[in-house]
């Protein structure tokens, strides 16, 4: 009996420690806007687990099938194929005959319509005709679109006033990238990420690679980001910056300091296969955070991985959120072991009178 009546203490104390834990925890998560359930990852530790990840995930079989995939592709994407050929050299895996045969014969077979087709050509004159895995059988240098000037903005500006068509996106990212100061935007990076980015972003919407949301939201900031009405008395990048509305701007000069974090952290070429995979502002923060850890090897684990177990790796639980988790398993341990020791007490009690009546 005694030996019954100390579990009962033990797992009343431990009921009551674990709600007081959890309940600690949670109201600090709630009301301390520095707490979250989720952080980011140290650089050296991400790199890690990314390693961890990819010898666990890339199997032989799964490189086989991801390649066969590809290569059936139509057009194939010659960026996927490298980057996975590049993770079997990586991890020591040995593809098959076939595998390698049917890859050297579809190599000469795009390089081959490639040269013989003028895209290389086209390429060379105008990056807006330029397929990404063009780049690569042309061997062509990929550059980032310059940022332009104010005059170019000012003129931009004074068209769409006048309800001429303009490219929104373009003039919008020539607005960030000339008039890009992190103080102004304290939470997007350094200057020299937001003007590399801006240039990727021009880039990119030059060849029709610019996602969906992303390509949205400068046309937003385009519309309700600038006092266009006033655009025509500019003449210097001070009088552009006067005419900004930094808290309308501050989510798209994110964006595009993340891209620019992209595209410093691997060739030009990748970082455009990258960024067009995202979704959002919620995709390349962990994407950009990935590439600073990963650097030219960010499109394989992308590959092998799938993007959303690729972004997942790159966050951990909290000190706050591993305590309300270990509070609530022992709350959970507390209910569990008081209801089976009233549950064995009342059968015991049954088992007794039944014993005593017979």
């Amino acid at each position: 009996m005694r030996s019954k009546r100390l579990l009962k203490l033990f797992l009343s104390a431990l009921l009551v420690g674990s709600l007081t834990l959890s309940a600690l925890n949670i109201w600090q998560i709630v009301n301390n806007p520095a707490s979250t359930l989720l952080v980011e990852r140290g650089l050296d530790e991400l790199r890690l687990k990314y390693e961890k990840a990819l010898s666990k995930a890339a199997s032989p079989e799964l490189i086989e099938q991801r390649l066969s995939a590809r290569l059936s592709e139509t057009p194939r994407d010659w960026i996927a194929i490298e980057a996975l050929q590049g993770v079997a050299e990586d991890k020591k895996i040995e593809l098959r005959e076939a595998t390698k045969e049917q890859i050297q014969a579809a190599a000469s077979e795009d390089s081959g319509f490639f040269k013989t087709s003028g895209k290389c050509l086209k390429c060379a004159l105008d990056a807006a005709q330029c397929e990404l895995s063009a780049v690569l059988f042309c061997q062509l240098p990929v550059a980032l679109t310059p940022i332009g000037d104010v005059s170019g903005i000012v003129k931009g500006g004074y068209a769409y006033s006048k309800g001429q068509d303009v490219d929104e996106v373009d003039v919008i990212l020539s607005v960030v990238g000339l008039t890009a100061v992190a103080a102004a935007y304290p939470s997007a990076g350094t200057s020299l990420s937001i003007k590399a980015g801006a240039g990727m972003a021009k880039l990119m919407n030059s060849v029709g690679a610019l996602p969906t949301s992303i390509r949205k939201q400068f046309v937003r900031s385009f519309e309700d980001g600038v006092e266009w009405s006033q655009v025509t008395s500019v003449r210097s990048i001070e009088d552009l910056r006067a005419l900004i509305k930094p808290a309308v701007l501050n989510e798209t000069v994110e964006m595009v300091s993340y891209i620019g974090k992209i595209s410093g952290s691997m060739s030009t070429v990748d970082a455009i296969y990258v960024v067009k995979r995202v979704d959002g502002i919620e995709d390349l923060v962990p994407i950009s955070r990935a590439s600073e850890a990963l650097k030219g090897k960010t499109v394989g684990a992308m590959e092998v991985m799938g993007k959303n177990k690729f972004i997942r790796t790159t966050m951990k639980w909290s000190d706050e959120a591993a305590s309300v988790i270990l509070g609530l398993v022992g709350l959970l341990s507390a209910l569990v072991g008081l209801f089976w020791s009233v549950l064995t007490s009342a059968m015991l009690r049954v088992a007794r009178r039944t014993a005593s009546k017979s």
